[in-house]
């Protein structure tokens, strides 16, 4: 992933390094795993969930117009598993606001907007 900004968080996930952002930490590390998106200004703060080890999902946001949740897999960022836009208008929430950071509880993701917070997790 390559963004407009030079901040960086590595995630270690069972040995595999992932990096999101160009900087020295990037570069000191063997970064194993990134995405072809980008994260305008000012960057994303992932989100990891899992099930202990497994079904290790990434949650980020792009701070756009419309905001953008994406949803990648933990261990091969390249493997986009959701984005907000994949429905049309129905998961969109409106612009972006600045750090923006997802939060996972109970199934769900919650995102906090410039009015509220949206909710996403599976239709009943």
């Amino acid at each position: 992933m390559r963004d407009h900004v030079s901040v960086a968080a590595l995630f270690v996930l069972n040995l595999i390094a992932l990096c999101w952002g160009a900087s020295p930490a990037c570069a000191v590390n063997h970064v194993t795993s990134e995405t072809a998106n980008t994260f305008p200004y000012p960057g994303t703060t992932p989100a990891v969930s899992a099930n202990q080890s497994s079904n290790v999902i990434v949650w980020a946001i792009a701070n756009s117009n419309p905001a953008v949740l994406y949803a990648y897999d933990g261990t091969n960022l390249a493997h986009e598993l959701y984005d907000n836009n994949q429905a049309g208008s129905r998961d969109q929430f409106g612009p972006g606001n600045k750090f923006i950071t997802p939060v996972v509880a109970n199934g769900k993701v919650f995102v906090g907007t410039p009015t509220g917070v949206a909710v996403f997790g599976l239709l009943p």
